[in-house]
């Protein structure tokens, strides 16, 4: 992955966080790199989404 592909995952990835934490009140205790998978689409997702709910 190129820089630019790196810093445009990175935007998407904090730009869920921020949801998480502004809007929903929820915080994402386990934030890695083994938690960020790229869809077929090449856009980033957290595999468990239903966990960041329990």
């Amino acid at each position: 992955m190129d820089e630019r592909r790196t810093i445009d995952v990175m935007k998407q990835i904090v730009s869920g966080v921020d949801y998480l934490h502004r809007v929903l009140h929820i915080a994402h205790r386990e934030l890695s790199l083994e938690n960020v998978l790229m869809n077929k689409g090449r856009r980033p997702h957290d595999p468990i989404p239903w966990a960041v709910g329990i």
